[in-house]
Parts: structure tokens; sequence; C-alpha cells
């Protein structure tokens, strides 16, 4: 059985000891659904589209532009291994299924929000009531967080993004969490289901992120302590030596 054998030298306790931990990593994943969800579409200026009605999120080339809110503040910094964006393709529209939803494989890009917005009064002109964007359109850095050109040929298809490095910036506090906002261009039809129409029904599906922790190291692990002759100086040291080919 390999193990990891780890030798301390304190010096300001004139103590040898002998740490052995097995190296045994326990790693999981979470998938968490979103918590606030809109879209903002330049043809609806002031007015909020809400999705509770619609049940959608979708693009209409670069006039409408999906955003999505995560709560990650359960998650702890530095434990971020992967993230994952999914949202799933719907078709309310005819013909029926099989549709070509994305038939040029158009890019669609998710953008960091960089200001706080409230769902249900989200427009493309106010990120809440009588509050403005910045930007008509929406606050967002331009560079892109996660790109797909996924094209489903029919409904309740999971379309994912890589946002590994957006949340780790949200989780370790290097940004501030307003959410995503996804862009795409002229000829992309996509439709995605919308949180409230995923809550009413669950077969199609709402918006998730599936977040992959670090591997840690158990917590099983042997300490011996020896006697402490020939312990030289009386400073205050500590050295650790790892030796990983150990056997036993």
């Amino acid at each position: 059985m390999n193990v990891t054998s780890c030798w301390f030298w304190l010096k300001s306790v004139g103590l040898f000891a002998v740490l052995c931990c097995m190296p045994a990593f326990a790693e999981g994943s979470i998938t968490l659904t979103a918590v606030d969800d809109g879209l903002i579409s330049a043809s609806g200026g002031d007015f909020s589209i809400d999705n509770s009605v619609s049940g959608l999120l979708y693009f209409s080339g670069v006039n409408s532009r999906p955003l999505v809110k995560f709560d990650v503040s359960s998650i702890a910094a530095n434990s971020v291994a992967s993230a994952t964006l999914t949202l799933y393709s719907i078709n309310f529209e005819t013909p029926p299924d099989p549709r070509p939803f994305n038939p040029s494989n158009i890019a669609m890009t998710v953008h960091r929000v960089i200001a706080p917005w409230t769902e249900g009064q989200v427009t493309w002109n106010n990120s809440s009531t009588g509050v403005l964007w910045a930007t008509a359109g929406g606050d967002f850095v331009s560079s892109v967080a996660g790109t797909s050109t996924a094209n489903p040929g029919f409904s309740r298809t999971p379309v994912t993004w890589d946002v590994t490095d957006l949340v780790k910036d949200w989780v370790n506090g290097v940004h501030l969490n307003h959410g995503l906002l996804i862009k795409s261009e002229a000829g992309n039809n996509m439709f995605f289901n919308s949180l409230e129409n995923g809550q009413a029904n669950p077969t199609l599906l709402y918006p998730t992120l599936t977040i992959t922790a670090v591997p840690e190291p158990s917590s099983s692990m042997i300490l011996g302590v020896l006697g402490a002759s020939g312990v030289l100086g009386t400073g205050i040291r500590r050295r650790l030596f790892c030796n990983r080919s150990a056997q036993i």
C-alpha cells in the first residue's frame, strides 16, 4: 500500500515526529439550479420579458440575450476544479422536432455581468426598474468566459459551456457575482428552457451549474512521536519532508 511519510523536525519543543498519511483523495460535484434568469431584447426596449409567462430564453440574432445567475456562496474558496453551465433546448415552434436550432453552428458566448440586475424588471435598457444599464443591452465584460457552437436537433437536449475560470473568480472573491450573459449572432434560433418553466414542468429541465471540487486528502493518518535527543538550538523552526515512495 502506498503511503506518504511526512517528517517534522520541531526544534521549538524538541520532538521528532513521524506522520504517515494515507493518500486517499475524495472528490465530488454539486449541481446548482439558477436563482434568477431573464431575457433582454432590443425589440422590447423597456419592456420586461417575464420568463414565467414565456418559459423561454432565446436568441434572435444579436438582439436577444439571456441572463442567468447562480448562488455560489456555499462553495469554499480555492475548491473549484471545474464548472459547467447547462441550458436545455426547447422547441415550441413548427415544424416539430427534429429541427435545426443553430444550423450554422454560430458561437454562443458567455460573459461576466458587472452590474446587479433584478429578474422580472431587467430589460434591454434597464437593469431594474428605474435603473439604467451603463450601456443598453447589459453591462458585461467583452472577454469570453465560455463558448458553445452546439446545434441540438431535439428539445430537452443539454447545451453546455465550460465556465471554470469565471466561477473560480466568483468563489475566490476576485469578482462580484452578478451572473452571466449569453450572446450570439444572426442565424442562431436557439431556444432554451427558463427557470420558471423548468419548475412548472420538470421534464423540460432548467438552467444549472455543475461544480466539481478539487480533490482533498483524507483525514486518515497515524502520528508517532519519538524521543527528542540531540535537538540543536532553541529557535522556533519547523521542516516538512515528504517521501511518497514508501511502501507497507
